[in-house]
């Protein structure tokens, strides 16, 4: 008996140092942050048009511990619960999209070929980042007076509590506080995980929250990803993770090999836009040799947080098919019998899924969408994350922040050899007895 509980023992002391020693060595990446300098700067009241008796309580903050890339600092809103804004209530953190970009060594700003570095470098007031990046997504143009029946919108309806962060390094919300290289202000960083995490952090500590689900669109996507999977390597997976319309892949490159540069009207990167330059401002979480893209760690089992990805074939950001003609196959799409590249881009992905057993993870391509779909009125796009959402929701899982009282980096693997470290003295103090 003595001998099986040394054995117990010894398995879970070498157990945690592995799991330990994964941790540190790159699996996972420490985020620090700090909650310390966030304050309330707007709080408003909004009414929809379709339903004017629900009231959102609308609370806009700053973070002055991050700078934004050129000018200002972080920022994030919170939509509250209709006529309930202290409710206990699930809790669905939007990114919204925007794509990258970098300083060249030359001091050129290198983006895509519709934006500047003044597009996502400078701070998100609450016009830009709630009336144009939220409200706007929300509410039907021109005249503003119906609501979209959208993926944020059926959220709003069914009482969640919605927080937008902005992204103003222009980062796809990856920065870890590392330097902004080239940029034309000294001292920059890079801050885009650390300000998000810290509003995350800010928000379940201050508003009460049940279910943690996160939604990106476009670069939002990418941001999703490094997001949950930075709070399940802290021991707070998410409940959910819905990703439209862009993934970390290294099918990717073949991609921007082909037509970056090009003039065609659907394509929107630019040739100065390398691969190089954004792995050296955006650093871990982009960076493939990293190995935490979504086809390596779901080959190596990663299931903590489910995360659905969305994708239509017609999107130009992958180079889909496009609304009267096809948009030149590469050769790695049609040399592997694909006639769509979005299709191929995504099934490096599904491919992982289909060999995970009992994957939480799914992939829905949407024939004929384009962009972000999640953020019009698709209903196959918002009806799959409705499916996806119920699913989760019918296995009755743990609210994540109630699981964790502290946000520590490698809480599990600390705990876990803690807990061992306890098991041996025990053990010891019985084999004397």
């Amino acid at each position: 008996m003595i001998d099986f509980f040394r054995t117990v023992i010894f398995f879970l002391f070498i157990s945690s140092l592995i799991n330990a020693s994964v941790l540190a060595s790159g699996v996972a990446q420490q985020v620090d942050r700090t909650t310390d300098q966030i304050e309330l700067k707007v709080e408003k009241i909004q009414l929809l048009p379709t339903n004017p008796s629900a009231a959102l309580d609308v609370d806009f903050y700053q973070n002055n511990a991050y700078e934004c890339g050129l000018s200002g600092n972080y920022t994030f809103v919170v939509m509250n619960p209709a006529n309930n804004a202290s409710a206990e209530a699930p809790l669905w953190i939007f990114l919204h999209g925007g794509g990258s970009g970098f300083f060249d060594e030359a001091g050129v700003y290198q983006t895509l070929t519709m934006l500047t570095k003044n597009d996502y470098n400078h701070q998100e007031n609450i016009d830009r980042l709630y009336e144009y990046e939220v409200l706007s997504s929300l509410l039907k143009a021109p005249n503003y007076d119906q609501t979209v029946d959208n993926t944020l919108m059926r959220r709003i309806t069914e009482g969640y509590r919605i927080l937008a962060v902005s992204m103003c390094d222009h980062d796809m919300y990856m920065g870890l506080g590392n330097e902004y290289p080239n940029n034309p202000i000294s001292d920059r960083e890079v801050n885009g995980l650390q300000a998000t995490m810290a509003a995350i952090d800010f928000v379940t500590a201050s508003y009460p929250t049940t279910h943690v689900f996160t939604h990106g669109e476009s670069a939002g996507s990418y941001g999703a990803w490094a997001l949950a999977f930075s709070y399940a390597s802290e021991g707070t997976p998410f409940t959910g993770v819905i990703a439209d319309s862009g993934i970390s892949s290294p099918r990717l490159l073949p991609l921007q090999d082909a037509f970056n540069g090009m003039d065609y009207s659907w394509w929107f990167y630019d040739e100065g836009l390398t691969k190089e330059g954004i792995d050296e401002k955006l650093g871990f979480y982009i960076d493939f040799a990293s190995k935490v893209d979504p086809e390596t760690l779901i080959n190596a089992d990663y299931r903590d947080s489910p995360t659905l990805f969305l994708f239509g074939d017609r999107d130009p950001f992958c180079a889909g098919k496009g609304n009267t003609n096809w948009h030149h196959g590469i050769y790695e799409t049609v040399g592997s019998g694909y006639m769509n590249n979005c299709v191929w881009l995504y099934d490096g992905v599904a491919n992982s899924i289909a060999n995970q057993l009992n994957s939480p993870h799914q992939v829905v391509k949407l024939v004929g969408e384009s962009h972000v779909p999640t953020h019009y009125a698709v209903d196959a796009a918002n009806d799959a994350v409705d499916d996806f959402i119920n699913d989760i929701l019918a296995s009755n899982p743990p609210h994540p922040f109630a699981l964790a009282t502290v946000a520590v980096p490698f809480l599990p693997a600390l705990g876990a050899i803690m807990l061992s470290l306890i098991f041996l003295l025990i053990g010891r103090k019985r084999l004397k007895v």
